[in-house]
């Protein structure tokens, strides 16, 4: 199914179209995985992850991963103050509302999750994740979550400053001409990505842990987005992995023949054949 053909704007979580096609259901049975993908700053459930007429997570993973119930989660991201500490909760508390919704038999609330990131959406996911952790009514999406794969997403930075400077660059990257604004309410949220940040730190060892990091710098920005020391969490079953590409093309593949979507496709499959991490 070309993904050109069907309407896919909007925010809210949805099923890929192919998987969620009951010729495909038959061919390959009920789902044994969920793989959410979730995009950051002013992105879209469904361009964040596409390149041309190709998005991967409809048209080249399901050929890959035939088990996996693919969804894509889309929030409002192209505004002033959505990454502030009230909007990233509410965009995590819609999404884990969304997902229950969608995990709603005895059989999908085991099943397992792998969460995909890009950006800020990390921020989002790890939010998500603190939220499920300490409420019962979330805790099955806490429990069955297996390992989360980010692509370009801050993890670390040595100061509030060093996160002002990299939020004000996202901003710019983000946006061909920046809202009114953005790039300084974006500073002034910098001490809210980094507390969810550091507060998912206790809870890590629970997840498989993917860490893409862009390897260029995107044109009219002196440096990576987000340099590799803050895109890296530094624990030791984290899976650090170079990818080639700019902050803006790291998740977007043009087909099979792109190296990069293998070294991707073969690091969710890892997640999934990863082995329980409760601690």
């Amino acid at each position: 199914m070309a993904s050109s053909t069907v309407n896919l704007g909007g925010n809210g979580l949805l099923i890929v179209p192919r998987v969620a096609d009951p010729a495909w259901i038959a061919e390959h049975g009920a789902p044994s995985v969920d793989i959410i993908a979730v995009h950051g700053l002013n992105g879209g459930r469904w361009s964040t992850w596409s390149e041309g007429n190709t998005m991967w997570l409809q048209d080249l993973l399901p050929s890959k991963l035939t088990s996996a119930r693919i969804m894509t989660f889309g929030y409002n991201a192209d505004v002033v103050g959505n990454f502030s500490t009230l909007q990233v909760r509410d965009h995590s508390r819609k999404l884990l509302s969304l997902l229950r919704d969608k995990r709603s038999s005895e059989a999908e609330t085991i099943r397992p999750i792998v969460f995909l990131c890009h950006s800020l959406g990390g921020i989002i996911v790890k939010q998500a994740l603190r939220i499920a952790t300490n409420e019962d009514r979330y805790n099955p999406i806490a429990s069955a979550t297996k390992g989360i794969v980010f692509f370009g997403t801050p993890h670390r930075g040595a100061d509030l400053a060093f996160w002002g400077e990299m939020l004000a660059r996202l901003g710019k990257a983000c946006f061909l001409r920046p809202p009114k604004d953005l790039i300084k309410d974006l500073r002034n949220n910098s001490k809210t990505v980094m507390d969810v940040s550091e507060d998912f730190r206790s809870i890590v060892d629970k997840y498989a842990i993917v860490s893409f990091y862009e390897e260029d710098k995107l044109h009219g920005i002196d440096k990576e987005v987000v340099p590799k020391s803050s895109a890296l969490m530094e624990v030791s079953h984290e899976d650090a992995i170079p990818l080639e590409g700019n902050h803006m093309k790291i998740c977007k593949f043009s087909g099979e023949q792109d190296e990069r979507f293998e070294q991707v496709w073969k690091a969710i499959e890892r997640v999934i054949n990863t082995g329980p991490r409760r601690t």
